[in-house]
């Protein structure tokens, strides 16, 4: 099963209104994979992204899988389903503008998600930073095989966004 996703390259730009990142973050946040977390979560793109409303619950969240296997999610959102009735759990994976989404990842990690929030509804989201500055993010869609492990995976949506303004220390990346 190949792990390289092929992504459509025609996805429109949204433009994003950066004016929502605080001035000092504007001016000190950092061109990596966690200064754009901290964008994204100022700039409420992973509600936006998602049509949901959604709270942060945490970064860098290490959790033991099958075969006692650790894994880590970069992000941790809840996302409102049902008027706020019930929360999804959104398991974001940030890639740098050198790094690629693979499949088999996103497949551990919703596994492992599945098994330490039991019940809930699991929304796997990458995030990639691409060398034009605009960030993709890639939400997935999978199915459970009959032993109850993702068997397939597909996206079931995309976008691309361009903060304007960025933050400083994006403006001079290429």
């Amino acid at each position: 099963m190949p792990d390289k996703l092929v992504l459509p390259a025609d996805v429109r730009v949204r433009e994003i209104d950066g004016s929502a990142i605080p001035r000092p973050v504007r001016e000190l946040v950092r061109f990596d994979e966690q200064g754009i977390l901290s964008v994204v979560q100022y700039l409420n793109l992973i509600g936006d992204f998602i049509e949901a409303k959604t709270l942060r619950l945490q970064g860098h969240l290490r959790m033991t899988g099958g075969m006692r296997m650790q894994v880590e999610v970069d992000e941790v959102y809840i996302a409102s389903q049902e008027e706020g009735e019930r929360w999804a759990i959104v398991i974001i994976e940030a890639k740098s503008q050198k790094e690629r989404i693979g499949s088999s990842q996103i497949r551990s990690l919703v596994n492992v998600a599945r098994a330490e929030f039991a019940g809930k509804d699991i929304v796997p989201v990458a995030l990639k930073v691409e060398r034009e500055g605009t960030l993709l993010l890639v939400r997935f869609r999978y199915s459970l095989a009959p032993e109850g492990h993702v068997d397939r995976l597909d996206i079931a949506d995309l976008a691309r966004y361009r903060v304007k303004p960025p933050p400083l220390s994006w403006q001079a990346q290429p």
